[in-house]
């Protein structure tokens, strides 16, 4: 038996003794579906050259994935990921089409995650998936939670594709209710725009706000990424057992 096929006999579990020294509460209560995203991700051997950020709220969680991926393929002598930002939402359109495709044509990866940090009804995804297909992309999906319709929603729409793979973390509502609305805690905001407007992206700081209020939001923010990092550390340790 390989080293890879006894460790998924074994699978290791979230513990809450990794949760030690995070301080941000929306972090420490998700981090049991972190954890089980990540596993799914590493467990399926999959290398990534790109991470394809969707919306303000799923950086946080596309900074802990990189993370983890990265530690398990430079381990496995494979590159490190890119990781780009992109907002998203169901009225993208050119703007959206023309970033992603300037992203694919100045890496050119060979396989690419799209990371979203909660899923409703799988619109927007959709959208996504459309446009990376009309690109040529080849992808897989990470979604931190999601409602059981809009994961098979997805998974409908990407039937058709057969090597594409969704991962998930939870099902139900803990990417909502810890980080699309802990607004601000990845640095940025969206912007809902009416009509068939896209969507943009500002920093949660505006700066008209009184000094002592950017300090604290300020210090919100740091600590979220230092909790990111450090829940990152502690799942990459449990998971080393995969490589």
């Amino acid at each position: 038996m390989s080293g890879f096929e006894a460790a998924k006999n074994k699978r290791p579990e979230f513990r809450e003794e990794m949760l030690g020294g995070i301080k941000t509460e929306a972090i420490a209560e998700a981090a049991p579906a972190f954890f089980r995203l990540a596993q799914k991700v590493i467990e399926s051997r999959a290398d990534y050259d790109l991470i394809l950020s969707d919306d303000a709220s799923g950086r946080l969680v596309s900074l802990f994935l990189k993370k983890v991926i990265d530690g398990i393929q430079e381990k496995r002598d494979s590159q490190k990921t890119d990781i780009r930002f992109v907002p998203g939402d169901q009225n993208m359109g050119m703007e959206t089409f023309r970033a992603i495709d300037e992203i694919s044509r100045e890496l050119a990866p060979k396989r690419t995650l799209l990371v979203t940090e909660y899923v409703e009804t799988g619109e927007t995804i959709k959208e996504f998936v459309h446009i990376l297909r009309l690109i040529k992309m080849k992808f897989d999906i990470a979604i931190l939670s999601g409602d059981k319709y809009g994961i098979e929603n997805i998974e409908e729409e990407t039937a058709n594709t057969p090597d594409a793979r969704i991962y998930y973390g939870d099902i139900g509502v803990v990417g909502l209710n810890k980080f699309h609305r802990a607004s601000g805690l990845s640095g940025v905001v969206k912007i809902i725009r009416h009509g068939n407007q896209p969507s943009v992206l500002k920093k949660a700081i505006p700066p008209n706000y009184p000094e002592e209020d950017k300090k604290g939001m300020q210090q919100r923010i740091n600590q979220a990424r230092k909790d990111i990092e450090l829940l990152a550390e502690e799942t990459l340790g449990e998971l080393n057992s995969y490589i």
